[in-house]
């Protein structure tokens, strides 16, 4: 199944640098009650956790029904 994906636009964080966003993890749930399972994408850029130096950009959840339509970010 291949569903259309709303990729955030690349941002600039505090070290200068350009970083694009990649899909990251991703689940499943029947978000609006119509019995049908919808995907809940994580958006990620420069992910890092506190052990690690750098920037890390803003972090998105998307939810689409599996036929593409986009519910929110």
């Amino acid at each position: 199944l291949s569903i259309p994906l709303d990729k955030p636009a690349p941002v600039s964080l505090r070290d200068g640098k350009v970083y694009e966003y990649t899909a990251n993890d991703a689940s499943v749930a029947d978000l609006d009650g119509d019995g049908e399972y919808e995907i809940i994408l994580k958006w990620d850029c420069n992910g890092k956790d506190n052990s690690h130096k750098g920037f890390t950009g803003n972090v998105y959840l998307d939810a689409y029904k599996l036929n593409g339509k986009k519910l929110w970010r």
